[in-house]
């Protein structure tokens, strides 16, 4: 019986780089994450717990460091 290693998201010694946009730091893991594991992604993306909190990168509302609901976002 094999055991099924999970997926690699990043090579061996590369480091995570940071996104610095008006003084707020955004990691770009999120990014990685969707185009390595795709599937997994998506799952998460429907979780009612999880969901939400990707939705906002997802989306991008966000804006100058401060959150938009989809709502606010309308107006």
């Amino acid at each position: 019986m094999e055991i099924e290693l999970p997926k690699l998201i990043a090579e061996a010694g590369a480091e995570h780089h940071v996104d610095k946009i008006n003084n707020t730091c955004r990691l770009t893991v999120l990014g990685l994450l969707k185009k390595q594991l795709e599937d997994e992604y998506n799952e998460v993306l429907r979780d009612l717990v999880f969901g939400p909190i990707l939705a906002i990168n997802e989306h991008e509302l966000y804006t100058q460091g401060r959150l938009f609901t989809a709502s606010s976002a309308k107006c």
